[in-house]
């Protein structure tokens, strides 16, 4: 898989290159400029893709009609530190009526969704730094931790 690199633009907005896009995320209260969505908004907007990719699938696989699909999703946020999605909900919207039935299966249809998975089990995440050559420090170079 290719490397998604984010650039710090200026103050708490950046830029996240992926393959040939570029995307913008900010954090307007902290500073920023909302020249783009929060990265937590990014995240959900992500699952929420992902849950239109499968659903659209699904429903094109088994002659349902498909055209107008929509996902609307909603977070909240745990008091607390460190801060963290408490919940996330996800509404696969029709602009037409399917059975009961159907409503069920298309929503078993949607758990493939890698990143619904990777929400029920928790990914690996380990973080490093490193220095260009001219700027390092006189540390001694630091391993890769686990973030949880």
């Amino acid at each position: 898989m290719n490397e998604i690199t984010v650039v710090h633009q200026e103050d708490d907005a950046y830029a996240i290159f992926i393959r040939d896009h570029v995307l913008h995320v900010d954090q307007p209260r902290a500073g920023g400029y909302d020249s783009g969505p929060t990265p937590l908004e990014l995240f959900a907007a992500s699952l929420a893709a992902c849950v239109a990719y499968y659903a659209r699938h699904h429903l094109k696989d088994h002659s349902l009609p498909h055209t107008g699909l929509e996902v609307g999703t909603h977070f909240t946020l745990l008091a607390g530190e460190p801060l963290r999605v408490g919940s996330i909900s996800l509404d696969v919207r029709l602009p037409w009526s399917l059975r009961p039935s159907d409503q069920e299966d298309l929503l078993k249809a949607i758990d493939p969704c890698p990143i619904l998975a990777s929400l029920d089990v928790a990914p690996k995440v380990t973080a490093t730094v490193t220095c260009s050559p001219t700027d390092r420090a006189a540390e001694p170079a630091r391993t890769p931790q686990s973030l949880h």
